[in-house]
């Protein structure tokens, strides 16, 4: 049986590599807070001059970690390339892959566990971008990682960190994306149903029916984690990032799923449900939602700027794709003013993300309260991407 102390340095180990800022890539990025001048207000313009400065902010991309926060910027920035069509932008991303990924297609990394599958949703991207082979053995090898490899809780659900028997809502965005989008580039229908599947397994027990809202995490023992007792598995507070993350990455899944699988019909109305939950708790005075949603201006909430980002972005894409009613076009203007004021330029003219949370483990109100925000989140910069990408593509 595994020791507490044993237990205790992969808890810390992993948060830290998790939870907090990473140092080593954006040391620059965080020498002080940008000056708070905003940014002309276009959406193809705010992608580009965003994207533009990510390339100025972290001009040596191979040295960023193989991680979450990494995988979610470097998809934005793919997402621009393709509304765009400016090739830079992958460029970068194709040098940060490169760094990991040798000239027979093996991959540095060992997945361990979920977050550490992010990267694959820029993997496969540089494969339909590229065509080359060695993309599409990293893919095939996460891809059947996660089929038959990843740590699963006894219903068949993935954990979400090596050892611990947690499952986190986190999870749903970094793994389902790619396996939904790969199986269906290669014919893998199984790949595709696994992602939905997942989907399903993680909101049984992360899924607040009653409140229409997901919990940040589950263990399924309620023993080995600071937040759970035997008696109550899930985290104990509504966090706005978490549900970003769910439902952003349930309309990409569903959007690449067949209406006829068993699991389809009750995932589009939870998609729904969540959505018009969420559009419900928008605060109207900034048009952001709150870090803690159904708790605004309790002291040291705050409204997140990666929350807000993902929830305008879900909601416009799912409606995009038939999944959703429309919006409410006022709720969408506030929230895209709301971004618009989160983009600042700093002395040297370049366009920051400010407003968005580090790293955060799940906890209840004060744990998520008292977690600050910090300029240039990867995870903030690559929503903010796929929302400008999203607006791009629904307006142009």
């Amino acid at each position: 049986m595994i020791s507490w102390v044993c237990i205790g340095i992969v808890w810390f180990w992993v948060q830290g590599a998790n939870g907090s800022p990473d140092r080593a890539f954006d040391v620059s990025a965080e020498s002080r807070a940008p000056e708070r001048t905003v940014a002309p207000v276009t959406t193809h313009s705010n992608l580009t001059r965003l994207a533009d400065s990510v390339l100025e902010i972290w001009p040596s991309p191979e040295t960023w970690a193989w991680s979450w926060g990494q995988g979610v910027m470097s998809y934005g920035l793919l997402r621009a390339t393709a509304v765009t069509g400016d090739r830079k932008y992958a460029d970068h991303v194709q040098r940060f892959l490169d760094a990991h990924i040798d000239s027979s297609g093996r991959l540095s990394e060992w997945p361990l566990f979920p977050d550490r599958v992010a990267p694959s949703i820029a993997t496969f991207g540089m494969l339909r971008l590229t065509g080359d082979p060695r993309y599409a053995e990293v893919c095939d090898f996460l891809a059947e990682w996660l089929m038959n490899e990843a740590p699963r809780s006894r219903d068949g659900g993935w954990f979400h960190l090596p050892l611990l028997d947690a499952q986190w809502v986190d999870t749903l965005f970094m793994t389902t994306v790619f396996l939904a989008a790969y199986g269906d580039y290669v014919g893998r229908e199984d790949y595709t149903h696994e992602a939905l599947r997942q989907h399903e397994l993680l909101a049984g027990n992360l899924y607040s029916v009653e409140d229409q809202l997901y919990w940040h995490a589950w263990d399924q023992d309620g023993l080995l984690s600071p937040w759970a007792t035997p008696w109550r598995h899930h985290s104990t507070a509504f966090w706005a990032r978490g549900n970003g993350w769910a439902v952003s990455s349930l309309a990409r899944v569903l959007s690449r799923s067949d209406p006829a699988w068993v699991e389809y019909a009750p995932a589009r109305e939870r998609l729904e449900a969540t959505l018009g939950r969420l559009w419900g708790l928008q605060d109207v005075q900034s048009g952001h939602w709150w870090t803690v949603l159904d708790e605004p201006g309790r002291p040291f909430n705050y409204t997140e700027t990666t929350a807000t980002a993902l929830i305008v972005e879900a909601s416009i894409r799912a409606a995009r794709f038939d999944l959703t009613l429309e919006p409410d076009r006022a709720g969408v203007r506030a929230g895209l003013a709301a971004i618009q004021e989160r983009l600042v330029e700093d002395g040297q003219g370049r366009t920051r993300v400010v407003g968005a949370s580090i790293g955060t483990n799940p906890s209840g109100y004060w744990g998520y309260a008292l977690i600050p925000t910090w300029p240039d989140r990867m995870w903030g910069i690559g929503a903010v991407l796929m929302l400008l990408s999203e607006l791009s593509e629904v307006s142009g």
